[in-house]
């Protein structure tokens, strides 16, 4: 799969599936990971990782690094 970036989507995350241990590589627009609610489906079993949430919409408002934070695990961030 190619990675599509473009002047919306102008933030990279790369994650690891709890279900299925493949490796994805998103985009998304930086305002929905910063105000919104941004989800992304997993390419090897297409479960869906919630990645933000900023209007609680699943429950307690945050981010992945605040949901890993409340589990003891944390986000390693790169440029």
């Amino acid at each position: 799969a190619k990675l599509r970036i473009s002047e919306r989507h102008d933030l990279v995350m790369m994650f690891t599936c709890r279900v299925c241990d493949t490796r994805s590589v998103k985009t998304t627009c930086r305002s929905s990971y910063d105000k919104g609610v941004v989800i992304a489906r997993c390419d090897g079993c297409n479960n869906l990782h919630l990645i933000a949430d900023r209007l609680g919409w699943f429950g307690e408002k945050g981010s992945v690094e605040d949901f890993l934070a409340a589990r003891g695990e944390e986000v390693k961030k790169g440029s």
